[in-house]
């Protein structure tokens, strides 16, 4: 799998390029968060579908990069895994640091060994992302593509239209037989 670190600090990102390349992947290194963008929006885009930042980097911090990340991705873009570092490690920052969008959030200094079953939680949502779109019409997002823009450009989302539709009926499950019905429906 192809990583991109983002890291402003040379040692911990030779530390951590070389440890995922000791498990098998291959690491690129943003020096900032600029950089990670550049990378993660050009032609090479889709190969990294994992992404590794640090939170404070000089110019684009990594939350700044986590949240452009997701509410820049297009329908029928591969979803990207992000996990966040930090020394940051209050119950506050780690909420800033999921509700920006991130995966995961791993406080420095890090545990290589943590690092593991992190990346193998990654890969298995990729995967199962994978499938998901492709059941739903879309085509599975590839570990290498092209130029931005070449999904389908159909929503990958498998939530009915007005699921989230606050005002939409509620389901419940009536009498003993758990059958699921609509308000003013008869099971």
């Amino acid at each position: 799998m192809k990583v991109l670190i983002a890291e402003d600090d040379s040692t911990s990102a030779i530390v951590l390029r070389k440890a995922l390349e000791k498990l098998g992947h291959e690491a690129v290194v943003a020096t900032d968060g600029e950089q990670a963008y550049t990378l993660l929006t050009g032609d090479t885009a889709f190969e990294y579908r994992v992404v590794i930042s640090d939170w404070m980097m000089p110019g684009m911090d990594g939350l700044e990069l986590t949240r452009k990340l997701r509410e820049e991705r297009e329908s029928g873009d591969p979803y990207r895994f992000v996990i966040l570092l930090t020394a940051r490690g209050r119950p506050e920052d780690r909420r800033a640091g999921l509700e920006a969008g991130a995966d995961d959030f791993m406080v420095k200094p890090m545990d290589m060994g943590d690092l593991i079953p992190r990346l193998s939680i990654a890969e298995r949502m990729l995967r199962l992302e994978d499938a998901v779109s492709a059941k739903v019409g879309s085509p599975p997002a590839p570990h290498s593509r092209g130029a931005r823009g070449e999904g389908t450009g159909e929503s990958r989302s498998a939530v009915a239209p007005n699921a989230l539709d606050s005002s939409a009926p509620v389901p419940s499950v009536s009498g003993g037989g758990g059958i699921a019905t609509l308000p003013g429906e008869v099971a």
